[in-house]
């Protein structure tokens, strides 16, 4: 089942994280739009928060790739009638990252 429908993000720092990350919000949506992300998915509440709105973290594989694993910080936008995920950030998971995932996941 996919967890998420519609996204957006802020164009500069799409370019940024990709630059720094090597990681594309294009390819994040990708792993979100997965659908089986309720199978492949760790998604938490982030609670280190850095502004007054909920952000939550998914680790998942790129659906195409389940090898190549993101870690995605994401926020919710939208209402009861359009849902909307809002890309933050995207990056390649740690050694750690996977092997939590993982053992989580299974």
């Amino acid at each position: 089942m996919r967890l998420h429908d519609l996204f957006e993000w802020d164009e500069e720092k799409a370019e940024s994280n990709a630059r720094k990350h090597g990681v594309t919000f294009d390819q994040a949506a990708e792993v979100l739009l997965d659908e089986e992300g309720d199978r492949f998915h760790l998604e938490e509440y982030d609670d280190v928060q850095v502004s007054d709105e909920d952000r939550y973290t998914t680790i998942g594989p790129h659906p195409a790739r389940r090898d190549l694993f993101l870690v995605i910080c994401w926020t919710e936008r939208g209402d009861e009638t359009r849902r909307l995920t809002r890309i933050i950030s995207a990056r390649r998971a740690t050694e750690a990252e996977r092997k939590r995932h993982e053992s989580e996941i299974q």
